[in-house]
């Protein structure tokens, strides 16, 4: 450029925007000048070989000096990071000082028609700042979080391991040669370490909802698989007060879908265990309805059903607050904190649904949660006719169980009905013998009625009577609380006049604990434990399923034993070890050439929550065990994970 008169050189910046501007007064030409002025950003122009031949007075003032100080110059801008560019045209973060100190400013830079360009900068010096507060409290906040969970691990482990020792040594005491008093006392130890147990997980999950210390990690979830793993949890204690335990799946539920497995599950535990814990007498039912679903996203509704004493309606509305208990709780002497529903509460709120109580009007407490959940996969085609034709008697003396029964048995087709006892029955089959009687083992006579087929419905203690009622016409049982699936499966079979022995195979025969054994003698176990009590523990019914055991006590110690070791079947391994902790050592352990790289690894952890268990299956391992550790959990475990040992093999290392 040759003309340095910022009057011409605002009449070019109208002309590059219209080029009709060539022809404009020097009147419009300063009004551009004014304008530029008039603008926060700062805007500077220059020449074709880089000089200044304008700035604007929003320049003037970051830097100083007047316009004819300027003109001339060059500018040394040294660009932090580019932004954009193209065209010509570039955009860069620059970092320069002021006269107001130093700021940070976005410079974008356009070249003009016929050489030189125009650069306007603007101050992003509080923008940029805020930014760097936000991110720098964002690191903070993932820093808190990170130490609020380190710290509620270390809290929840050293507050829960004593506590499951207790329950493991008097489980172990439980299988000894004991008194009435002495198995009394056992009894006593056993509930009061069970009750501490939940107020430690109670306390320990309220405080980190309150603290804000979860975060949701959704899963696929198998629906079916969930409620047969909150019922099998719950159902030993139901068993313990006379209490059934029954599950109703809609058949249109999907199958699949995308949920934060662990956070649901602690849901229907709360609400099972709480109906449980407040019902002397009757049944527990754990339904799922599924009331709309468009192929994306199902609506269900999850209801725990009892037969208690129900809840007061003026009690109903602050029943979800922390701490709450109704006057019926307090009058009957149910010890609790009463956090379970307010946990309940704020992790249906966390996943965006709602939790309410009704009365039903047989009595008892119905306690629903309302939840819209992602579909993966939906139920099969058809499902809700896979007992179509088949007619269906349910005989029971527990009005909700039979109820629970009768309206599966209808969800998927049959026509099925209720009868009160062996005599109504009878009635009804005097009427219509060509129907599938399902029968309480408590209601069973020695004989098997004349209907098309006969199942009786049994309790796990009840086993030992089941070759009795087969011996008595009967074409087989149902092992309760039964899974949806297989009193469907059982029932199908029954009407179609199938045999029944293979298929009950899968509800664990009268000798299935022999089978066990058989299987599991001679397995070479590695158990990585620290803890002296849980070692014990653990030892005692490995020792029982005539397991050969090993032992280490730390990480190291564990990769050292599994490289050294001749053959090993299983290893079971405790998260935390002295050392280093037991993903390391699963990692190590993998890292090992041939069988011992490959033998597999369960993880002994009192915390399964979903990240625990990806991190683990990260890791290499190949499931879990929960402490305190199940004696049939364990055995079970042991028989799906190992193999026969070779005939001839002696112990040792």
């Amino acid at each position: 450029m040759t003309d340095d008169n910022p009057k011409t050189f605002s009449s070019r910046i109208s002309a590059q925007a219209d080029p009709a501007a060539s022809a404009h007064s020097q009147a419009e030409a300063e009004a551009a000048g004014r304008l530029l002025d008039a603008i926060a950003d700062i805007v500077a122009a220059r020449d074709g070989e880089g000089r200044i031949v304008y700035v604007n007075a929003a320049f003037r003032r970051a830097f100083g000096g007047h316009a004819e100080y300027w003109r001339g110059r060059r500018l040394n801008f040294a660009p932090r990071r580019t932004i954009a560019g193209g065209q010509g045209r570039r955009r860069v973060d620059i970092e320069v000082e002021t006269v107001a100190g130093w700021a940070c400013f976005e410079w974008e830079e356009t070249p003009l028609p016929g050489g030189g360009s125009i650069g306007v900068g603007r101050d992003v010096s509080a923008r940029r700042a805020n930014e760097a507060a936000l991110r720098h409290a964002r690191e903070a906040a993932e820093i808190s979080a990170r130490t609020r969970e380190t710290l509620f691990a270390t809290i929840t482990h050293e507050l829960r391991t004593p506590a499951i020792g207790v329950l493991g040594m008097a489980d172990l005491l439980r299988g000894t040669e004991l008194s009435p008093e002495q198995n009394a006392y056992v009894t006593a130890i056993s509930d009061s370490g069970r009750h501490l147990l939940t107020l430690v997980d109670d306390v320990l999950d309220a405080a980190k909802l309150e603290a804000g210390a979860f975060t949701l990690e959704p899963v696929d979830a198998d629906l079916a698989d969930l409620l047969r793993s909150v019922v099998e949890l719950v159902s030993p204690r139901a068993r313990s007060k006379g209490l059934e335990t029954v599950v109703y799946l809609d058949p249109r539920a999907p199958k699949t879908i995308r949920a934060d497995a662990a956070r649901l599950r602690q849901i229907l535990l709360n609400l099972a265990g709480n109906a449980v814990k407040f019902t002397t007498q009757g049944a527990v039912a754990v339904i799922v309805d599924c009331l709309e679903q468009n192929g994306e996203e199902a609506e269900l509704v999850m209801r725990v059903r009892d037969t208690g004493p129900g809840v007061p309606e003026a009690e109903r509305q602050r029943i979800f607050e922390a701490f709450a208990q109704t006057d019926g709780a307090r009058a009957s002497g149910v010890e609790g904190t009463g956090l379970g529903l307010a946990i309940v509460k704020r992790l249906v709120a966390a996943m965006g649904g709602e939790v309410g109580l009704t009365a039903p009007a047989a009595g008892g407490s119905e306690f629903w949660v309302r939840l819209n959940m992602p579909v993966v996969e939906p139920a099969p085609m058809d499902e809700t006719k896979r007992l179509d034709g088949a007619r269906v008697l349910v005989v029971a003396n527990q009005p909700l169980s039979a109820e629970m029964t009768a309206r599966q048995l209808s969800a998927f087709g049959a026509h099925a009905e209720m009868c009160a006892g062996w005599a109504e029955m009878e009635s009804a089959l005097a009427k219509d013998a060509d129907r599938v009687a399902l029968i309480d083992a408590s209601i069973a006579h020695s004989e098997a009625p004349h209907a098309r087929a006969a199942l009786v419905l049994a309790a796990p203690d009840q086993r030992s009577d089941l070759q009795t009622f087969l011996s008595a016409g009967y074409a087989g049982w149902i092992i309760k609380p039964f899974r949806p699936d297989a009193l469907v499966a059982h029932t199908l079979r029954a009407w179609r006049g199938e045999c029944l022995a293979d298929a009950q195979r899968e509800d664990e025969t009268p000798d299935q604990a022999a089978a066990t054994q058989a299987v599991t003698a001679g397995v070479r176990v590695l158990l990585v434990e620290d803890n002296p009590v849980n070692r014990v523990l653990a030892q005692s019914v490995l020792k029982r399923a005539q397991a050969d055991v090993l032992t280490a006590e730390t990480g190291p110690g564990a990769v050292e034993v599994a490289a050294s070791a001749r053959r090993l079947d299983l290893i079971l391994m405790d998260m935390r070890l002295p050392g280093f902790d037991g993903l390391e050592a699963t990692r190590r352990i993998r890292e090992l050439r041939g069988a011992a790289g490959q033998t597999p690894i369960l993880a002994l952890t009192a915390n399964c929550s979903e990240e625990d268990r990806r991190a683990c299956l990260e890791a290499g391992m190949n499931d879990f065990l929960s402490k305190p550790l199940d004696a049939d959990a364990l055995s079970s475990a042991l028989a799906r994970w190992t193999r026969p040992a070779k005939p001839g093999h002696a112990p040792g290392v």
